[in-house]
């Protein structure tokens, strides 16, 4: 693989972690509430965005 083309696959995957960490600090505090009656934690109501290293891997596939 292109040296570059490493480089942005590597930063997208470090994107990636960043975005999942905060989805569960998310996730944990929403269902941690004090109230005995909170529901389950809302899911998102669109889907992430492909990422760019998923996106090459299907040009590239």
């Amino acid at each position: 693989m292109h040296p570059q083309l490493t480089l942005i696959a590597a930063q997208q995957h470090i994107a990636d972690l960043h975005r999942a960490a905060d989805h569960n600090r998310l996730v944990h505090t929403a269902t941690t509430a004090t109230s005995s009656h909170a529901g389950p934690a809302p899911r998102h109501a669109a889907a992430a965005p492909v990422s760019l290293l998923r996106w090459l891997r299907g040009r590239l596939a």
